[in-house]
């Protein structure tokens, strides 16, 4: 974004909603900026992307969906906690497992994998205090825990794949094309190869002589989707 805004033809806006597409006109239509109209709209979401169930609305296409029995629920270990910054923490339990991702500040983000049928909800800190009790005093006590612990909410694991990946004038990048697991460590890489084929196929179609810009956008969709959907 730091270099996107340095072109005086880019505007980024923040804290917007997406409601609704036009897509016969390429127009959308949000919470605060109202309605802006496009050449070109990406879709760079994430896994419950607005604008992919926008276009299936009017496009044909597939969607799978698969849910897994494992949830995550997010904590956050507060600066100078006495965890190494230079590493990333793990604490493998059987089914389930915690991990603690630094974060710039100096605190980290530790993240709870497992299924829930595995934590007694209704008394989670003596879940902890039997399976990560160095991990309490690390989150700063058990009545700091419990307040984190209220205050944060179970998130479900989930993969997405989508057939076509775009259509019309609308295209699907990242997440909002095909949210892959965490632990497989290829979502973020998948997304940026994403970008250099759609970049690839928009620089081909932008060779091809006679075409006014707006012809230049369907082509290169079809082209960057029969592409990608095979990955």
């Amino acid at each position: 974004m730091d270099h996107c805004i340095k072109d005086e033809g880019v505007k980024i806006y923040f804290r917007q909603q997406l409601l609704r597409i036009d897509t016969v006109r390429s127009i959308m239509d949000f919470t605060t900026v109202k309605t802006v109209r496009a050449d070109l709209i990406i879709g760079c979401d994430g896994t419950f992307s607005k604008v992919r169930s926008e276009m299936l609305k009017h496009f044909p296409g597939q969607v799978k969906q698969e849910t897994f029995r494992h949830q995550y629920r997010e904590l956050s270990l507060p600066i100078g906690s006495g965890l190494s910054n230079q590493y990333l923490h793990i604490w493998p339990r059987n089914d389930f497992m915690l991990i603690a991702l630094p974060n710039r500040d100096g605190g980290f983000t530790a993240t709870l994998f497992s299924e829930m049928s595995s934590i007694p909800l209704e008394d989670p800190s003596n879940f902890f205090s039997q399976y990560f009790p160095d991990l309490l005093e690390l989150i700063g006590g058990e009545s700091k825990f419990t307040r984190d612990w209220q205050n944060s909410s179970a998130n479900s694991l989930l993969s997405v794949s989508v057939d076509p990946i775009g259509s019309n004038r609308i295209v699907l990048l990242g997440d909002a094309a095909h949210s892959i697991l965490p632990f497989y460590g290829q979502g973020m890489n998948a997304g940026f190869e994403d970008v250099q084929l759609f970049t690839q196929k928009l620089v081909e179609t932008l060779n091809v002589p006679h075409l006014r810009r707006h012809e230049q956008i369907k082509p290169t969709i079809t082209k960057y989707s029969q592409a990608r959907i095979p990955d």
